[in-house]
């Protein structure tokens, strides 16, 4: 059983093929108690809108193939990770730009035009990246300490 306390997958499950049994490989690679980190693009975020927008790109939201297979919204992020078992789900947005959960090509990138979409994402509330972290429950459900 597991005995890492944290799990962190940043930009990583979007080009898992099977993310339910990834998810379960995580929780079982955790220590009770154990925190999973998760940050993936946020398919209701702008940059995801303005994709599904743009009628000529070889894009639809945050599914860019043959990259970003799966696409994640708050709701079915929040519904892999207690599928999989974990508990205390938090979910939330951020802008790519954001200082601490954006992603690090964002605040070197050139384009004014994307670096304007992105801070209009955090301004509006539909951050481009989706941030989730949750726990492996640290006892099993009939109340006793969960083994490792």
């Amino acid at each position: 059983r597991g005995g890492f306390d944290i799990v962190f997958l940043s930009q990583v499950l979007e080009h898992v093929r099977s993310p339910a049994r990834f998810l379960q490989n995580a929780y079982a690679a955790l220590r009770p108690g154990g925190i999973i980190y998760i940050d993936v693009p946020n398919d209701g975020g702008l940059t995801g809108i303005v994709r599904r927008l743009n009628k000529a790109g070889s894009s639809y939201g945050e599914v860019v193939p043959p990259f970003h297979m799966i696409a994640y919204g708050q709701k079915t992020l929040h519904y892999a990770l207690d599928h999989a078992g974990f508990d205390r789900i938090d979910v939330k947005t951020a802008s790519y730009s954001d200082p601490v959960f954006g992603l690090a090509h964002a605040r070197v990138h050139k384009s004014s035009k994307l670096k304007a979409v992105w801070a209009l994402s955090g301004l509006v509330g539909l951050g481009g990246n989706l941030i989730a972290m949750a726990q492996r429950p640290p006892h099993d459900r009939a109340g006793k300490a969960a083994s490792c």
